[in-house]
């Protein structure tokens, strides 16, 4: 009797204990596995959900098991993101930039997948693509999938924007890349990898710039010169040395006679005028008239 008394008293005890952590799990912000919803809009919503045939309590997982069949369905990634922060930049670039990184952090850069964003903060909702999803959802078709989702959007009925969302995913994924589409990532490169693109190839550039110059250095690499006396074989040449010896010495002399007669320069002066004439102040030959 004691024994069943006992169990009561623990069952009744733990009893509030589970509810309180189901509460707790409940309305805790739901992070899954490609629902992530940081604005809590999907909080303390439970029911009986079906998804591919399985029961779910809580509205959130459900969704998040039917963005998993979806993407089982489809081959690549496909998420919603749902917040209420985009950060400082709250422009549309800035929400564009925002969900790309988002993105990019939670399954990689260059991920091939696709991803809808809903934006609580400026309410500016994108639709981001990487990988193969580029070629696939052009901005006419990820056009054409808020067109069709856009009703829900304005209610606030999520849950049945992301189901059309994922029916969207599927039916472009069936269509496969579009006209001039690729199945490569071409994604715009960020100015952290422009920049480490740019000092790899400098210092490319360098290096092979220092190579060329210095083959071509060594190309035309010129020799100390060398001495002639190297080349000279002194066994060749013999130095003799002669004097011629003078017996007698001859000296001649001559008179040369004298004329006093004067015989200086003459006429040594200049003739004529030549400096300035008149008092007009041009300026005169010196020539007669």
């Amino acid at each position: 009797m004691k024994k069943i008394a006992s169990l009561v008293l623990i069952m009744i005890m733990t009893v509030p204990c589970a509810a309180f952590v189901l509460k707790q799990e409940v309305s805790a912000a739901y992070d899954g596995v490609r629902l992530f919803d940081e604005a809590g809009v999907f909080d303390n919503i439970t029911g009986d959900f079906t998804v591919d045939g399985k029961h779910y309590i809580l509205l959130n997982q459900a969704l998040d098991a039917y963005l998993l069949d979806v993407e089982a369905e489809v081959g690549f990634t496909v998420a919603v993101v749902i917040t209420d922060n985009i950060g400082n930049n709250k422009t549309e670039s800035g929400a564009e930039r925002y969900f790309e990184n988002y993105f990019d952090s939670k399954f990689g850069k260059g991920k091939d997948g696709i991803m809808l964003c809903i934006n609580m903060d400026t309410l500016y909702d994108v639709i981001t693509v990487s990988g193969y999803c580029e070629g696939v959802f052009s901005a006419s078709r990820r056009d054409a999938i808020f067109d069709n989702i856009w009703s829900d959007m304005l209610a606030d009925n999520f849950a049945s924007a992301i189901t059309g969302f994922g029916a969207g995913v599927r039916l472009y994924a069936e269509l496969g890349p579009v006209a001039g589409g690729t199945n490569q990532n071409t994604s715009s490169i960020s100015m952290d990898d422009a920049i480490t693109v740019f000092v790899v190839c400098l210092i490319a550039d360098i290096i092979i710039a220092a190579i060329f110059i210095a083959a071509v250095k060594n190309a035309y690499k010129i020799s100390p010169a060398k001495c002639a006396s190297n080349y000279l074989d002194r066994t060749s040449i013999r130095y003799h040395q002669r004097s011629d010896t003078y017996i007698r010495t001859y000296v001649t002399k001559v008179r040369v006679q004298s004329n006093n007669s004067s015989s200086g320069r003459s006429g040594g002066g200049r003739s004529g005028g030549g400096g300035r004439s008149g008092g007009g102040g041009g300026r005169s030959s010196g020539r007669s008239r």
